[in-house]
C-alpha cells in the first residue's frame, strides 16, 4: 500500500472523510488517521487499489483504536470484480475478531490481532488469491455490529495507521511507505 500514513492521500473515500495526522500512532508520532462516517445508509470505507497476482499468498495489516464510539472495523482485499476476497471484522474496544476471515474464492485464509500500548491493536488478515485475481483492492472499513451497511451518524470514527500489504503469508515488522512501494531485507 502506498501512503501507509496517509488515508487522505493514497486512498478513495466512500461514506467517510478522513482528518490527517489527529492521533498519536504507535511510534509516537500525530501520524494516524482518523476515519469519520458520514449520515449516509450504506458502507462506510477507503480503498486502495492494487493490482494482486494469481495463486499468491497477501497479508494486509493496519493499527486501529477506539475512538470513544461502537464502531467496529474491517480490513478487506479483493480482486476479480469481488470474486476474489478476504475480510476480517473486528471489536475496536477488546481487540476480539467479531468475524473472519471469510473467504470468497480465496484460500488459506487467517486473521489475528496483536494488542499494543495504548489502546492500539494490529490487525492482520491473509489469503491466497485465486487463480484469477487481477486489478482489486484494499479497503479500511468501519461497521454498526456485524453490518457493513448501515445509517451512519456523522461521526463515529476510527484511528488507522501503517496501512500494509505484502506478498507473503504473515505481517512482518511495520514497512513505511509514501508514494512509492518499498522493499527491505527479511525480519530476522
Amino acid at each position: 500500500c502506498l501512503r501507509s500514513e496517509d488515508i487522505s492521500a493514497g486512498f478513495s473515500m466512500s461514506g467517510v472523510t478522513v482528518t490527517s495526522d489527529s492521533n498519536i500512532a504507535p511510534d509516537g508520532a500525530t501520524t494516524a488517521d482518523l476515519v469519520t462516517e458520514d449520515a449516509t445508509n450504506a458502507q462506510h470505507y477507503a480503498d486502495q487499489g492494487i493490482t494482486f497476482s494469481a495463486l499468491t499468498t497477501y497479508t494486509l495489516s493496519a493499527w486501529i483504536k477506539r475512538n470513544g464510539n461502537s464502531r467496529n472495523c474491517y480490513l478487506m482485499f479483493y480482486a476479480a470484480a469481488g470474486a476474489e476476497s478476504a475480510i476480517v471484522l473486528v471489536d475496536t474496544l477488546t481487540g476480539g475478531i467479531v468475524s473472519g476471515p471469510t473467504l470468497v474464492g480465496t484460500t488459506a485464509g487467517s486473521a489475528r490481532v496483536v494488542s499494543y500500548p495504548n489502546g492500539w491493536f494490529r490487525v492482520e488478515l491473509t489469503a491466497t488469491m485465486g487463480a484469477v485475481a487481477g486489478v482489486g483492492a484494499v479497503r479500511l472499513g468501519l461497521a454498526s455490529g456485524t453490518s457493513l451497511s448501515y445509517q451512519g451518524d456523522n461521526g463515529s470514527g476510527i484511528p488507522y495507521w501503517g496501512i500494509q500489504l505484502e506478498q507473503a503469508a504473515f505481517a512482518s515488522s511495520y514497512i513505511p511507505t509514501t508514494t512509492a512501494a518499498v522493499t527491505r531485507n527479511a525480519d530476522v
